[in-house]
């Protein structure tokens, strides 16, 4: 083992005289990382733009149907219902298949569906109709989001699994 070897320093194959960096933690070069920081930049920016997008649906949502901090939450079952629905339908179709791009695949299910449902939106609603004297619709509420967002994720896991297996069946004609 060479002398930089032992200091920690590595040597890329592209520029083995000039181009000699710290190895750091990972043991990989700089050379090992060129193919993969765009992919991770364009990862990043499908999951931000999937974020303003799943956001931009869930005010949609939450202004079509607005409620006060006593009344069963609505429009937060129904968003985290349909997210759990149509991430099960990805997840099923589009997510199983790898022969799209992990950008893509990150940023509708991370940027969209992740920015467009929300855990802490259920909790703050439990919390709020718990301190407003309505335990019995904050345990109807809490059954109905566990409950139905598991349903919908079945239900949508089955959707995507037909449209899937419609999908392969068109491919082989």
């Amino acid at each position: 083992m060479s002398t930089a070897a032992h200091r920690g320093l590595a040597r890329t194959r592209a520029s083995p005289l000039v181009n000699v960096v710290p190895a750091a933690n990972t043991g990989l070069t700089r050379a090992h990382h060129k193919g993969r920081y765009p992919q991770r930049m364009r990862t990043l920016f499908a999951v931000a733009v999937g974020g303003v997008i799943g956001t931009a649906l869930r005010l949609a949502l939450d202004l079509v149907l607005p409620h006060s901090d006593r009344d069963f939450p609505l429009d937060t079952l129904l968003i985290n219902l349909l997210g759990s629905c149509a991430l099960g339908c990805l997840a099923a179709t589009f997510l199983a298949h790898h022969t799209s791009p992990d950008w893509l695949r990150t940023g509708l299910s991370t940027g969209v569906i992740g920015s467009f449902t929300t855990l802490s939106a259920v909790a703050v609603s439990l919390v709020t109709l718990v301190r407003n004297g309505e335990s019995g619709v904050a345990t109807l509420y809490l059954a109905a989001s566990l409950c139905g967002g598991l349903g919908a994720a079945v239900l949508g896991h089955a959707i995507g699994a037909r449209l899937r297996g419609y999908a392969d069946d068109e491919a082989e004609r």
